[in-house]
């Protein structure tokens, strides 16, 4: 029975871990948060945060709020301007074009590539984005496509859709 050389198998475990290390570093991540829910669903504006909508203005495809120690590095996003005034309409818009697709919104932490909580995102389960760190006190998050409700609906088991 032949045994693989130990060598081998070292270099490539090396060569392996070094590979996803650089490639996963410079990126943040997106966790389920229930508290991030409720206060984007009871229509609370957190002060500290700078808030951006994405999708058509009849149902935004995505909602999140990044915190004033970090800038977003994307013009995909338009900048909620009053959101005291805006949140309460931007979250029943989602909340009425998902209900048309029998999909839930959640609320989640998006974290930086250290785990730091950077901000808060609100969208379909479906509708989360990688969360990419661009440099220093820089994030780049790309919106959730704006079709992401069609992509994502629920049918009927059996039945294929034309």
């Amino acid at each position: 029975m032949l045994r693989p050389d130990p060598v081998w198998l070292l270099l490539l475990l090396c060569i392996g871990c070094v590979a996803g290390t650089m490639e996963v570093r410079h990126f943040g991540d997106m966790r389920p948060s229930a508290a991030v829910r409720a206060a984007f669903e009871g229509y609370a504006v957190d002060g500290t945060l700078t808030y951006y909508v994405s999708g058509p203005e009849a149902g935004p495809t995505g909602l999140m709020g990044i915190n004033g120690s970090h800038a977003l590095d994307s013009e995909l996003w338009r900048p909620v301007d009053d959101p005291e005034q805006a949140m309460k309409g931007l979250v029943c818009a989602m909340q009425s074009k998902a209900a048309e697709y029998g999909l839930s919104l959640y609320g989640f932490d998006i974290r930086d590539d250290g785990g730091n909580d950077i901000g808060d995102w609100y969208s379909i389960l479906g509708g989360r984005m990688p969360v990419k760190m661009a440099g220093e006190g820089r994030v780049m998050v790309y919106p959730p496509p704006n079709d992401i409700y069609e992509r994502i609906r629920l049918r009927p088991f059996g039945r294929e859709d034309d």
